[in-house]
């Protein structure tokens, strides 16, 4: 078995020039390549150059709220008297 090089998510939210939210919850919706072990996330350096180089002529960001089966649904707003 060929030794992985795992990086965190510290780490790869600075090489990304993203907070580590933005690359947790990229890791939560499949966005990203993504290893959770325990509590904590992981990411193959080889599978994120990989995600790096298919997307690197894509303009647009990575839909973190598209999730397999369910619609985003935003703020709800709730009727009543005034």
């Amino acid at each position: 078995m060929v030794p992985r090089k795992l990086l965190t998510t510290e780490h790869l939210a600075a090489l990304l020039s993203v907070s580590q939210r933005t690359v947790c919850l990229w890791a939560e919706c499949g966005t990203l390549p993504a290893i959770k072990i325990g509590k904590q996330w992981r990411f193959c350096e080889n599978e994120i150059e990989s995600w790096l180089t298919l997307r690197k002529d894509r303009v647009e960001p990575p839909r973190i709220f598209e999730r397999p089966g369910a619609a985003f649904r935003g703020p709800s707003i709730k009727s009543g008297s005034h």
